[in-house]
């Protein structure tokens, strides 16, 4: 529950604070006369008298007649002797005295003030409610609602002070920036037009700190402390308990408590609350004009200003001249500052400004009443005095400094007023990052005992501590951290940093702030490479409007333009691009002679979303590159992985001739070279330009982009004929067109009439998969089981691939040949035979052959699994001279061939994509994987891939794997001196015994399999993949255990589960289980139980024992 000090004087007093709170905020307090009247003489003694009596009789020990002079002059006598409901914070005399004795005014007396000076010191220190001490850190009467306001508005208005602002104010030695454009309407030829300027354009608000509000906050009392600490020295204490409004300190009241005081502090009227402060309470400004009377931080402020704009406000406007009866009416403008918290709001609108969002502030420095928190909290700033921001911009060695270069490279920068005018020239996109890292919105998370969670703009810690700090200054709306250091931000530093000067980076840099790659590239514990594109040669040929196989193909090529100039009112926007057709093999523009190219307007944030938005963060992905060390791209390798997991060539053999190959570079046997770049912090930026000069018909550009080939599309290239490299295994990895097509083999051999399931089994058993039927995302011949990430694919040469089969290794041919006889499941199992050899020469992670080769000693994982650990099988990699082993799990070593040409036989990029449609003027890149293509010498293997006699797992008619299986000693197979039986493994199996002595013992586990017999080399079904063949007996096949006895299957009739039971005859008054040869033919038979006795119904027939039936 809410707690109230005025418990302790009874119900009474109790019910006169509702009153009084009630008069405050839903009537005035002459409508509360009736119900309780101020001059009833029957108040109790403990009520006392009005706000206005008591402070014109003040007590014994302080005396008030400066305030009540205050007060008569600006006529609110009546209001606080009968009418009002206020809170007052007033001051005695003794504390005008010490006031009048320095003061920013020069006044002696309230009678040498003017009126909006009385009115400052006045209307500062009241409210308009009756506020006890408690609920004024209060939002509320819940107890959840106890420490959750930090600041009040007070009674002034801002109509209260609003002077008239001329040309000659606006000099650069005035602190107003000469280059701030908002501002050309005041800068006349005779500097003499003039406005009325509410330079405080919002309500005042009253910032009070009390123990709740620092305890629900986690706010220590030395906090507050250090807000009162300058250079080191502590100016006034704050202590737990204490209560200040903004620097001024509660004192107790000097009233009897048994009078009409309810606390040390609080005096009770009967129309508001009284409470005494140490010293006049001459109330700050905002941040933004309490930085502007500094002396100390003129460079600071003057940056700030840069954003600040008068608006036009009607609404004051009519009330100030209504208030003052103006006799010409006189415009009013508000000084406010370009912001994001108004990205909605007609402020950006005003007078033709229309800035981008890199061009606003985070919040506004002069609105008192900005932010969501705006009872609950305030804002806090960061501002370093003047000697340390000389130091960080005209310092050649500093980090701002690049920016005068850019900039002001003609300024001789001498002093403040020198480098005021340097910085003239820097754009607001520029000097925004500065300010926005110094400016924090809440002060409760920026008070000192938090400095060390304090983050810069890339979210790292900034490392502020107290001694960086020599005064602050708590203004209406924020807490100024005046420092002796300069904390700049990371943007400054960045491998980013050189996009916010150079003049042909306004592409890029807009790209990177759309779509928000600035946060990531201000990571200063990164090392990047960052390739940055000539604007002058921006050109983006588009990939997915090339493909032949979509619907609509139309290739397309956007050549992107920046106006520099500020857009217009309209909304007309900076960043575009034409639009072109082109060739693809050749890149000539198709229709761009004699025509006006297409405009493809890029509007507001990330790219509007949709189709540019998806090619230029595909384009991004490729283009940071990512280092382990800072030697960056200059280590002496060729091949780096990019952000989004692809792979960029580079040769820096030559530092002042570097060049970049993208994988689509690459295949068009070009490049882009560095025209220059610079170090930053956090890695290298680079910016490129095409290797050839644009024609009439060409526009080259200067983008390393992307591999547009897949693995299936190089492959290919070198499987045309039968000596070309990759012939073999691209004929065992790809089937054929049908392979997924109705009647083709996977749904012929799995009987598949869904075609969902169909696609479902395609990207099981396809080495490429191709599925573009479907409404949603669709790809074509892609490799199904690495995708969104990268991985490497080794091709055995095609001599590799003849010696595989010589061993049994199933060709397509012989797939289709078990399927057309009807052996379906040896078909299926053939197939899946092929597939993982196939998969296992699939290696997660790309892999290059480079200068220094850099390797994992954990082992790569391919993609097949080992159902014997449950985890997939890895290869070992190694390097010989200047070229890749690869060792398999049968200790094989294979080397990558570098006999052919690099690029195209070896480290061979390629990317496959899903597209988010078949349609290649609309589809999206909806996924897609990079990987590199060798060219190996030998097939990989794995002890898996083989069955008993050495050679590829061959398969049953059945499907089954044929192996071996020891049940007596004896049987065709020879292995170590002992005989096997020859089978089509079951593996085990769960066998029913319906004889079984004891239920435990109904249910038994037993190896079993299909007995089999082998072929000789002229039988007519003898080849590679069949030398076995399953036994028929009675026209069955026979299954048999490894204790060497029949078992059968049998079906349910309903549900169609398959279980088995052991084989047993009823003969002689017994039950035998059978024992069969490795033939199948009957060894003997084996008693088990006495047969049942059947006994006969009435007149029936009885049945003779010794039948010799099978059950």
């Amino acid at each position: 529950m809410f707690r109230h000090r005025l418990s302790k004087f009874g119900i009474m007093s109790l019910l006169s604070a509702f009153m009084l709170l009630v008069g405050g905020s839903l009537q005035s307090c002459q409508d509360m006369l009736d119900v309780y009247p101020y001059d009833d003489p029957g108040d109790p003694e403990w009520l006392g008298a009005s706000v206005y009596d008591f402070l014109k009789d003040g007590t014994a020990e302080h005396k008030y007649t400066n305030f009540v002079a205050l007060i008569d002059s600006l006529g609110e006598k009546e209001s606080l002797a009968h009418t009002g409901s206020k809170t007052i914070f007033v001051a005695d005399d003794e504390a005008f005295e010490r006031f009048y004795a320095n003061n920013p005014w020069g006044v002696k007396s309230v009678a040498e003030m003017t009126t909006a000076q009385r009115k400052v010191l006045l209307y500062n220190a009241m409210l308009d409610n009756a506020m006890l001490l408690e609920m004024l850190s209060s939002t509320g009467v819940q107890t959840n609602q106890e420490g959750t306001c930090l600041r009040r508005w007070n009674s002034s208005r801002i109509i209260d002070t609003i002077p008239l602002v001329n040309g000659s104010s606006m000099e650069h030695h005035e602190n107003w920036p000469a280059y701030n454009k908002y501002w050309n309407a005041l800068r006349g030829e005779d500097r003499t037009e003039t406005l009325r300027l509410a330079m405080d354009g919002s309500r005042a608000m009253m910032v009070h700190f009390i123990g709740d509000y620092l305890r629900k906050n986690n706010i220590l009392a030395s906090d507050i402390q250090f807000l009162y600490t300058k250079n080191g020295e502590v100016q006034k204490t704050y202590s737990d308990g204490d209560a200040f409004i903004f620097g001024n300190k509660l004192m107790p009241s000097g009233v009897d408590a048994g009078t009409f005081s309810d606390d040390s502090l609080t005096i009770t009227c009967k129309n508001g609350y009284v409470y005494r402060l140490d010293d006049v309470l001459l109330q700050p400004s905002n941040m933004a004009d309490e930085l502007r009377k500094r002396k100390d931080t003129r460079i600071f402020s003057y940056l700030l200003d840069r954003f600040c704009i008068p608006v036009y406000d009607d609404a004051l406007t009519r009330e100030y001249n209504a208030f003052y009866k103006t006799a010409k009416s006189d415009s009013v403008f508000r000084l406010r500052y370009l912001n994001k918290e108004y990205a909605s709001n007609s402020l950006l609108a005003a007078q033709n400004s229309n800035p981008t969002n890199e061009e606003l502030l985070n919040f506004d420095p002069g609105n008192n009443s900005t932010g969501a928190q705006m009872l609950g909290d305030m804002s806090a700033m960061f501002v370093p005095k003047d000697e340390a921001l000389f130091e960080y911009f005209a310092n050649p060695d500093s980090a701002g400094n690049f920016l005068l270069v850019r900039y002001a490279p003609n300024v001789p920068v001498t002093d403040i007023n020198s480098l005021m005018q340097a910085l003239d020239s820097v754009p607001e996109k520029n000097i925004s990052p500065f300010l926005n890292n110094l400016m924090k919105a809440s002060f409760s998370k920026s008070v000192v005992s938090k400095f060390d969670k304090l983050v810069d703009d890339a979210n790292e810690l900034m490392n502020i501590t107290p001694a960086h700090v020599d005064e602050c200054v708590v203004a209406n709306n924020g807490v100024i951290y005046i420092l002796n250091s300069v904390f700049g931000p990371a943007a400054y530093e960045a491998v980013s940093a050189p996009t916010l000067v150079n003049e042909n980076m306004n592409i890029m840099r807009n790209i990177i702030s759309q779509l928000r790659y600035d946060y990531y590239l201000l990571a200063m514990d990164a090392d990047y490479s960052l390739i940055v594109p000539d604007d002058r040669h921006f050109v983006y040929y588009d990939p997915i409007s090339t493909k032949s196989w979509m619907t609509n193909p139309s290739p397309k090529a956007y050549s992107f333009h920046y106006d520099t100039k500020m857009p217009k009112a309209n909304g007309a926007l900076k960043l575009w691009s034409e639009e072109y057709g082109f060739k693809v093999d050749s890149r000539e523009l198709t229709d761009s002679v004699g025509k006006a190219p297409k405009e493809y307007s890029i509007s507001g944030t990330n790219f509007g979303g949709g189709f540019m938005s998806n090619r230029m963060t595909d384009l991004m992905e490729y283009l940071i590159i990512i280092h382990d060390d800072d030697l960056g791209i200059m280590s002496g390798n060729k091949y780096f992985q990019t952000k989004g997991y692809g792979t960029i060539k580079v040769d820096a053999t030559d530092v002042n001739n570097i060049k970049f190959y993208g994988g689509e570079q690459l295949e068009l046997g070009t490049y882009v070279k560095v025209s220059n770049y610079s170090n930053q912090k956090n890695g290298k930026t680079y910016m490129t330009v095409p290797a050839n000069e644009d024609t009439e018909k060409f526009k080259f550009s200067a983008i390393p982009t992307p591999p547009t080939k897949s693995v299936y599309d190089n492959m290919s290239a070198y499987a045309k004929e039968e000596h070309d490299r990759f012939y073999e295994f691209f004929k065992l990895c790809y089937e054929g067109e049908d392979f997924v097509k109705n009647g083709g083999l996977l749904s012929s051999v799995f009987n598949i009439k869904n075609s969902d399931d169909l696609l479902d089994s395609a990207m099981v058993y396809s080495i490429f998969f191709t599925d573009t039927e479907t409404s949603g995302a669709i790809t074509r011949n892609t490799v199904p089981f690495f995708n969104i990430y990268h991985y490497t694919v080794y091709v055995p040469s095609n001599e590799s691939i003849k010696e595989m089969r010589k061993l049994g290794l199933p060709t397509w041919e012989q797939v289709h040949l078990a399927d057309s006889l009807g052996a379906k499941a040896k078909a299926a199992s053939m197939l899946r035979q092929i597939n993982l050899f196939a998969k296992y020469h699939f290696q997660d992670n790309s892999v290059y052959i480079d200068n220094t080769t850099l390797l994992s000693e954990n082992g790569y994982t391919t993609a097949v699994l080992n159902e014997t650990t449950g985890r997939f099988y890895e290869l070992e990699l190694g390097t010989e001279g200047n070229t890749i082993v690869v060792v398999d799990d049968m200790g094989n070593k294979r080397k990558v061939m570098v006999d052919g040409a690099e690029n195209k036989q070896w480290n061979v990029m390629c990317r496959d994509v899903i597209f988010s449609s078949a349609n290649a003027t609309t589809a999206n890149y909806e996924a897609s994987s990079f990987s590199v293509l060798h060219s190996l010498d030998g097939a990989l293997l794995n002890k898996a891939m083989f069955g008993y006699d050495g050679r590829f797992k061959r398969f049953a008619d059945n499907g089954l794997l044929v192996d071996t299986m020891y049940v007596d000693g004896t049987g065709p197979e020879a292995i170590d001196g002992r005989n096997y039986y020859l089978v089509a493994s079951k593996g085990n199996i769960n066998i029913k015994d319906n004889y079984s002595k004891t239920p435990s013992d109904s249910m038994v586990v037993r190896k079993a399999g299909y007995v089999m017999r082998k072929l000789a080399e002229g039988d007519t079904d003898y080849n590679d993949v069949t030398r076995e063949k399953l036994i028929v007996q009675q026209s069955q096949n026979v299954l048999v255990t490894n204790e060497g006895y029949q078992v059968k299957e049998v079906v349910d009739a309903k549900t169609k589960a398959v279980t088995y039971e052991y084989v047993h005859v009823v003969e002689n008054g017994g039950v035998y289980k059978i024992l069969c040869k490795s033939d199948g033919t009957e060894l003997r038979k084996v008693w088990v139980a006495d047969a049942p006795v059947e006994t006969p119904e009435e007149g029936g027939d009885s049945s003779d024992e010794g039948s010799g039936s099978n059950n």
